[in-house]
């Protein structure tokens, strides 16, 4: 009944809205005076749409904000409109749905910015900065925190609870960057406003702000549980809300993982799925039912385990969460090798492997992006800095006395053909930057291919091994594969590695084309007493892609091994390879007359070495009767340079 007496009075008083500003439209054409009238009615618009808030959040739908939305936007209300994708922008918030809340609340910086309302501003900016720092966007979210900040100083709000919540965001930024000082230093200062406003319920949240920073970076077990209870004994004196089923969570952690309490930590991730579910937050009553899982797991209480695992997944599934996606497969992992059931159990390691493949491959892309954004704004700020300098030279010119006219027009000349020389220099610097950055990236992107084909049947094996009941040489393989995968992924993000790794890395590789082929064939690796392998750096997995050449166009059936030499030739090292196989067509150079991907990739990436190295490193191709031989010449580089 409220509900609908509310809706009729909101219907009412925007018809009189639209009433009033039609009246205007037809007396004055201003667009401004109409806007004027629409203002007068924010006030009762704002409180409106406040009741309208709580009833959406208790019921988890937006939709009678959104019919709040649709009527102002008719109106024209800015304000009104700024508010009402600010409320929605919460909502998806408390829903777990970050991205759309970003969205929202962008829109809503949009309309405040339109009005100059500071304080509304930095309201928006601060709960922009949470997303971000949510989503991972550590950046932009500690950008949008200090906008908040300067416009809290700008309108002298500097000891208001507002400032208090920004100083509380800003120690979460700086807590994921590892900066303890200002974590501790924003943490202090919102602590005593919060005390001075007797606000309970945020003098929680900073107490389990300082239990989260305990645990997560100091590893004080003990500080941290003290913090959080703290938290939680005071949250739990108010009605539920999601903060207070984070405080359970983490009390939950602790006594799960680290003072091992499974009736306490029962508890507590009961109580965090129970206030998740009411809120309908899908992320955090995933990871309650994880914590849950993991407990009946150790109880040895397993179909309850899978039941509750299994529920985590879908949770985490429906809102796209990886990381906790890959701590559900962990799980289940170890669930289902308590159980004995291995080939579920191997099921979800794969799964777990692809999941942390696609988190990687993000942070990656993040980081690319992110080093991208950051030389543009270098050129912008260097563009900036060419023009203020050659304003200022015009500046000196204009003061110049005209009795010394031609004293001036020396000087001037002078200062132009400097200015044109001190132009050229900085363009030069900058095209060989761009030229090494750009070079540095096709290092990175041709040393990190691993052929697809080889994964492909490197899994094919696996599960060859798993169907046919061979569980522990499966398992080796899995352990050789994700080895090697680990490796290539770590050593590729270097420009150099020593000798030593390679051939390591090299002899995984071999191993499990040895697996792929059912051992059809034998290998030897040589390697010169002379040479000091530990202290000769080389470009990571460089001879990866001619072995697999080799392997791959062996003539089969034929007992003569693969031969790989390391070996000393003139101060250079020498690497041979040879294999029986059908005999390469060369032209006049000695190389090979249709050359593949792979022996491409090794010449792209020898030219680059060449390059950054001032070096003569050459790759050349023989054959004598049915013996292919591929010979890698690199002089020897006994320092670790960075491209």
């Amino acid at each position: 009944m409220k509900l609908y007496l509310n809706g009729l009075i909101f219907s009412c008083v925007l018809l009189l809205a639209e009433h009033v500003c039609c009246q205007n439209n037809q007396q004055v054409s201003n667009f401004r005076v109409v806007q004027e009238d629409c203002f007068s009615l924010q006030e009762t618009l704002v409180r409106l749409m406040n009741q309208y808030k709580k009833q959406a959040q208790k019921s988890k739908k937006i939709e009678t904000i959104q019919q709040c939305l649709s009527r102002a936007q008719k109106l024209n209300c800015i304000f009104s409109i700024g508010y009402c994708h600010e409320m929605i922008g919460s909502i998806q918030f408390d829903n777990g749905l970050i991205d759309n809340a970003i969205q929202e609340y962008s829109k809503s910086i949009t309309y405040y910015t339109k009005l100059d309302k500071n304080e509304d501003l930095a309201r928006l900016q601060n709960k922009l900065g949470v997303a971000l720092t949510f989503q991972g966007n550590y950046e932009k979210g500690l950008n949008a925190h200090l906008i908040a900040l300067n416009l809290l100083k700008k309108i002298n709000f500097q000891n208001s609870e507002l400032m208090a919540d920004v100083y509380t965001n800003l120690a979460t930024v700086y807590e994921e960057e590892n900066r303890g000082k200002e974590v501790l230093k924003y943490l202090g200062l919102a602590l005593n406003i919060y005390k001075s406003k007797n606000n309970q319920i945020a003098i929680a949240d900073v107490y389990n702000n300082y239990g989260k920073y305990y645990f997560n970076k100091e590893n004080d077990i003990l500080k941290a549980k003290k913090y959080y209870e703290k938290a939680f004994d005071i949250k739990n004196g108010y009605p539920e809300s999601i903060s207070l089923a984070v405080t359970s969570f983490n009390l939950g952690i602790i006594y799960l993982e680290n003072l091992i309490d499974l009736k306490k930590a029962t508890y507590y991730f009961e109580k965090t799925k129970s206030i998740s579910k009411s809120f309908n937050n899908v992320y955090y009553e995933g990871m309650a039912l994880q914590g849950l899982g993991e407990i009946c797991r150790k109880n040895k209480n397993f179909q309850k385990s899978e039941e509750l695992l299994l529920q985590a997944v879908k949770l985490q599934k429906s809102v796209n969460s990886l990381p906790e996606l890959n701590l559900c497969y962990e799980s289940l992992y170890q669930l289902y090798s308590d159980m004995g059931n291995y080939k579920l159990s191997l099921d979800y390691k794969l799964l777990q492997i692809q999941i942390r493949d696609s988190i990687y491959n993000q942070e990656k892309s993040q980081q690319f992006l992110e080093l991208e954004r950051k030389f543009k704004e270098l050129d912008r700020n260097k563009e900036l800095e060419l023009i203020q300098r050659d304003q200022k030279i015009k500046e000196i010119e204009a003061k110049k006395n005209e009795t010394i006219l031609w004293i001036v027009i020396a000087t001037f000349f002078i200062l132009i053909l400097v200015g044109w020389i001190f132009i050229r220099s900085l363009d030069k610097q900058k095209l060989l930057k761009l030229e090494n950055k750009n070079a540095k990236v096709k290092m990175s992107a041709l040393s990190s291919q691993i052929n697809s084909h080889f994964i492909a049947n490197t899994l094919v094996s696996i599960k060859n091994y798993i169907n046919q009941n061979e569980i522990p040489k499966g398992s080796e393989v899995i352990d050789d594969f994700s080895l090697l995968m680990r490796q290539t992924l770590i050593k590729s993000q270097e420009s150099l590695i020593p000798l030593l790794e390679d051939i390591e890395i090299l002899k995984l590789y071999i191993q499990l084309e040895l697996e792929n082929n059912s051992h059809s064939f034998n290998y030897e690796i040589n390697i010169s007493e002379k040479l000091k392998i530990d202290s000769i750096f080389v470009p990571p997995m460089l001879f990866q892609p001619l072995v697999e050449n080799a392997i791959k166009y062996r003539k089969k059936n034929l007992t003569h091994p693969i031969c790989i030499s390391f070996s000393e030739a003139d101060k250079n090292l020498k690497v041979e390879i040879s294999n029986p196989g059908k005999k390469l067509e060369l032209n006049e150079t000695n190389q090979p007359i249709n050359q593949g991907e792979g022996i491409r990739n090794v010449r792209d990436r020898i030219d680059l070495y060449n390059q950054f190295h001032k070096t003569n490193a050459s790759l050349a191709f023989t054959n004598t009767l049915n013996v292919n031989i591929v010979i890698l010449t690199i002089p020897f580089n006994y320092e670790r340079k960075s491209i």
